[in-house]
């Protein structure tokens, strides 16, 4: 069975509670048994640009690991143990960057909040950081949102 044909999700079987769903068609999800096939995942949707937005804990590696150009570059405190990052990247160097890609995927693993918009919107806002939510509303034809199922074993694409 090929891995990156998608499976249309009822929005009460899947993880929804750092989520609010506005306008959007439909959700899919791909399994995710790997870095490789995560990587795999992002590698064959179509965008030009991808926001990575992260949860997590002060002490986490991914910011440290960033060494590649990227677009745009936000953090904000949520607590004293916790912040969120948003950063913009070019797809064809955020695929390169396998240990970026990598470090996403183990933190998923770990249940760090991470989600990703394919084509974002110059200055719209996707993550609230009172709510701790990512708002779903779709406003482009190409603008998908993606978001981790516990433990990284599916990833959502709402599109």
């Amino acid at each position: 069975m090929d891995d990156f044909l998608p499976i249309k999700e009822d929005l009460a079987a899947i993880r929804t509670d750092r989520i609010s769903f506005g306008q959007y068609n439909c959700v899919h999800s791909y399994p995710v048994h790997n870095v490789h096939s995560f990587k795999r995942v992002i590698d064959k949707l179509h965008y030009e640009r991808i926001l990575l937005g992260v949860e997590l804990r002060k002490n986490n590696y991914i910011e440290e690991e960033v060494d590649i150009k990227y677009e745009s570059k936000e953090t904000h405190a949520l607590n004293k143990s916790r912040k969120y990052l948003e950063m913009i990247f070019h797809k064809d160097e955020f695929l390169q960057e396998y240990d970026l890609i990598n470090n996403i995927y183990l933190s998923a693993e770990v249940n760090d909040f991470i989600f990703m918009i394919l084509n974002p919107k110059k200055g719209k806002k996707y993550f609230d950081v009172l709510s701790g939510k990512v708002s779903i509303d779709i406003e482009g034809e190409h603008e998908r949102i993606l978001w981790f199922e516990h433990d990284a074993s599916d990833i959502y694409v709402a599109s």
